[in-house]
């Protein structure tokens, strides 16, 4: 896990990374990038340069319309 300067917690984040929102979740981080890489145009996912973030609101949302991963 990396060390950051400013201790925000999870679920006040608006970006996480993989790692945090696998933890969020209970997903396992790489069910997670798999999920990612067959859905590369679903909402919560944001690009920046070759790291994932994962918008946390829209990812909450897809976590509740979603029965089986």
């Amino acid at each position: 896990m990396r060390n950051y300067k400013y201790k925000i917690p999870i679920y006040a984040k608006y970006g996480l990374t993989i790692e945090e929102a696998a933890e969020f979740s209970c997903i396992g981080a790489g069910k997670l990038r798999e999920i990612i890489a067959e859905n590369s145009t679903l909402d919560f996912i944001l690009h920046k340069g070759s790291q994932v973030i994962i918008k946390r609101p829209q990812f909450e949302q897809w976590l509740e319309n979603v029965n089986y991963i």
